[in-house]
This record gives structure tokens, sequence and C-alpha cells, in this order.
């Protein structure tokens, strides 16, 4: 059964990082490699 394009291994995350001082929020639909690519630009996810 092929997967369907709307489902296509987006979860919701919760991310997280400091610019400037501060505590900077995102929450995101994303896709495992957006997820790296965000990990790898300095967020961080919160549990």
């Amino acid at each position: 059964m092929a997967r369907t394009k709307r489902g296509r291994g987006r979860k919701w995350y919760l991310l997280f990082r400091f610019e400037d001082g501060h505590r900077v929020h995102l929450y995101e639909q994303l896709q495992r490699h957006d997820l790296n690519s965000r990990l790898r630009d300095g967020w961080k996810i919160v549990s």
C-alpha cells in the first residue's frame, strides 16, 4: 500500500534555541531531513 503525499512522514516538533540572550520557540511540522537540518543549525527539541 503506497503512502499518500499528505502523510509523508511529517510530525509536529517543538524546538528552541537561544538568540540574543532570549529563548526562541518554534512549533513546526517537519520531515526527518528537515528536523536534522534544524538540529544542525543549533535548534534543540523540547521534550
